[in-house]
C-alpha cells in the first residue's frame, strides 16, 4: 500500500510540474516563417523543443511539440496553423494562426526580412478521463508578433530575430531572441535548427521550473527542431 501510494504521489508531481511547463512554453516552436512559399505553395513542419530545464534526472530541451501549416497567399504573403502537441497530453487544445509578408529581400549585406504575426489559442478541452470538458472561462488568447532577417548561403537559410508574446498579466512582453538554419536535402525535404533565449529580460532564478541555461541569471538558451515538407 505504501508503495503505491508512493508511486502515486511521484506521477501527480511529475504531471504538475510537466503542466507548469506547459504554460511556460506558450509561443513555442521554429519561428513561423522566415521566408514566403510563393503563391499557392504548401509546406508542413513538425517542430520539436523548448529551452533546457532539469527533469528526469538531466537537464535537457522541454520537448514542446507541434505541428504547423503554410500556405502562400501571394509571392511575399504566407498564412500559417499550428496545432500544439504537448498540451493535449493535459486536455488543453492549443492552436495558432497568422499571416506573414516578406517586406525586403536579401541584396548583397542587406538580409530578406520577413514580419508575421497572429494569435496564440489555449483552453481546456477534455478532462484526464479524455472526455470532452469545454469549459469557457479556461480559454486565453495571446498575440504574437515575430520579425526575422535571413540570408541565403549556397542553396540553405541562415536567420535570426525575435518572436514577441503579448500576455495580459506581468510581464506582459515575452520575447525569445532567435538564431537558426534550415538545411536544404532536396526540393521537398528541408531540417530546421534553431537555438533561442527565451525570456532574456526576465530574471530565471526562482522559478517553478528548474531552467538550467540561463545567460547571467536571465532567461534560458533552448533548442528546437524542426523537419519541413515541401509542396
Amino acid at each position: 500500500m505504501c508503495k503505491e501510494s508512493s508511486i502515486s504521489v511521484k506521477t501527480l508531481s511529475i504531471a504538475a510540474t510537466l503542466g507548469v511547463m506547459v504554460w511556460a512554453m506558450i509561443g513555442c516552436g521554429v519561428i513561423s516563417s522566415v521566408r514566403p512559399l510563393g503563391q499557392g505553395k504548401h509546406s508542413l513542419t513538425f517542430a520539436v523543443g523548448g529551452p533546457f530545464a532539469d527533469y528526469y534526472g538531466g537537464s535537457k530541451p522541454i520537448p514542446y511539440g507541434l505541428v504547423r501549416y503554410r500556405r502562400g497567399l501571394t509571392e511575399r504573403t504566407d498564412f500559417y496553423a499550428s496545432y500544439h502537441l504537448t498540451p493535449a497530453i493535459f486536455g488543453i487544445l492549443g492552436l495558432d494562426f497568422g499571416i506573414a509578408k516578406q517586406y525586403a529581400v536579401q541584396n548583397s549585406i542587406h538580409p530578406a526580412v520577413n514580419i508575421g504575426g497572429g494569435l496564440n489559442f489555449f483552453f481546456q478541452a477534455y478532462d484526464t478521463s479524455h472526455s470532452l470538458s469545454f469549459d469557457p472561462k479556461t480559454f486565453r488568447a495571446f498575440p504574437q508578433v515575430f520579425f526575422v532577417g535571413s540570408y541565403d548561403v549556397k542553396n540553405h537559410l541562415i536567420y535570426f530575430g525575435a518572436d514577441n508574446m503579448l500576455q495580459w498579466t506581468s510581464p506582459y512582453l515575452v520575447t525569445a531572441l532567435v538564431l537558426g538554419g534550415e538545411y536544404r536535402w532536396s526540393r521537398l525535404f528541408r531540417t530546421t535548427l534553431e537555438t533561442r533565449w527565451f525570456a532574456p529580460w526576465e530574471n530565471s532564478t526562482f522559478r517553478a521550473v528548474n531552467y538550467t541555461a540561463p545567460i547571467f541569471k536571465h532567461g534560458d538558451i533552448g533548442l528546437v527542431l524542426g523537419l519541413n515538407l515541401y509542396f
